[in-house]
């Protein structure tokens, strides 16, 4: 739990156990100003979560008695069972958030400080194969992690920078109601924004996530690598991510129609839909690649001269790593890959090798 979560708690306990304790009320109105001030400081600081709702109202009924009883003097009676019930009632409000706590993100271990841009990449030498309406340029999301020059305020991006579209997505993908994760809003990543970069070139380790999935789903990993020296590149595999939303405010999400479930189709129509994925995922891979080579002209702009394009490692997740295998095997920029559970397709013009 937070910080003033904790305090929320700690408050309303101080409302059950003081007239447990001591068989007296505090003078009225002194309860329900503390806690009224303790979630006014908790909404404006951390911000207010699903999971506290228990614990908000059993703070508002305990303010609420707090003002409404006349008498103050409890009995023995009485004591006890607010003594038992009432510590055991905010015990149960406290329960969710400590179960669910807003998630925190591990401290990379490297000593660099880690920058963060996004923008949007159109080849318009592909087609777009997916989508309710495909045709037209194949449009991709691209985030870079790069070193930056140390800066003592940094504003964190989110762990998302599209947290509103994503977690909902990834929500509803899970089971749950799209409005699930939305207490994730509050989980911030290490990057600052478009920090200046550090001095040096750097690198390049390319991230590419599996199917559902999203550019930013292993950032603990990425921001690892870039507080160790290393450029990183991700993307949102449009219409194969669970949400990938542009720099226009379009949002789009997974088509069903690029991988169908398994048990849902034939092993015809399954491996024939899961090789045209690997084979879209591997040419996304390479629409970076080229994008790395055209350097400070590029979208990275000033960016590019703190890649080093001599040092370039791919790796990636299911679909992911199977498409980072594939264009390792023939494309003489790539030096390292590493796949995780890759997917095991090969791409025609991949079997020469």
């Amino acid at each position: 739990m937070r910080r003033f979560e904790l305090f929320l708690v700690f408050g309303a306990l101080f409302a059950v156990g003081w007239p447990a304790v001591f068989g007296v009320r505090t003078r009225r109105g002194i309860v329900s100003v503390v806690l009224l001030a303790l979630f006014v400081i908790h909404a404006q600081v951390e911000g207010l979560r699903w999971q506290m709702m228990p614990l908000y109202g059993t703070a508002l009924g305990l303010a609420i008695g707090d003002i409404i009883v006349v008498e103050r003097r409890l009995d023995w009676t009485s004591r006890i069972a607010r003594g038992i019930f009432g510590v055991a009632g905010v015990g149960l409000a406290a329960v969710l958030p400590l179960v669910l706590p807003v998630p925190e993100l591990p401290l990379p271990s490297g000593p660099q400080a880690i920058g963060t841009v996004t923008f949007d990449l159109v080849d318009s030498e592909r087609e777009e194969t997916y989508g309710l309406t495909p045709g037209g340029p194949r449009q991709l999301r691209v985030q870079v992690w790069y070193p930056a020059e140390p800066e003592e305020i940094i504003e964190p991006t989110p762990w998302s920078a599209d947290w509103e579209v994503v977690a909902p997505a990834v929500s509803t993908l899970l089971g749950y109601p799209g409005w699930f994760l939305n207490y994730t809003r509050y989980t911030d990543s290490h990057a600052g924004p478009s920090l200046p970069p550090a001095a040096g070139t750097f690198p390049i380790v390319i991230y590419s996530h599996g199917c559902t999935g999203f550019r930013a789903i292993a950032v603990n990993q990425i921001e690892n690598l870039v507080s160790h020296g290393y450029v990183v590149v991700a993307l949102d595999h449009t219409y194969s991510a669970v949400m990938t939303r542009f720099e226009d405010g379009d949002a789009v999400g997974y088509d069903p129609e690029a991988l169908p479930h398994e048990e849902d189709v034939d092993t015809e129509t399954y491996d024939q839909a899961s090789q045209s994925l690997m084979e879209v995922y591997a040419a996304d891979l390479v629409t970076v690649l080229n994008v790395l080579d055209q350097g400070e002209l590029g979208p990275l702009g000033a960016l590019a001269a703190s890649a080093d394009v001599s040092r370039i490692g791919i790796y990636g997740h299911s679909i992911g790593g199977g498409a980072a295998v594939e264009v390792c095997l023939v494309d003489e920029r790539c030096d390292a890959v590493l796949g995780l559970d890759p997917c095991r397709r090969r791409i025609p013009w991949a079997q020469k090798r």
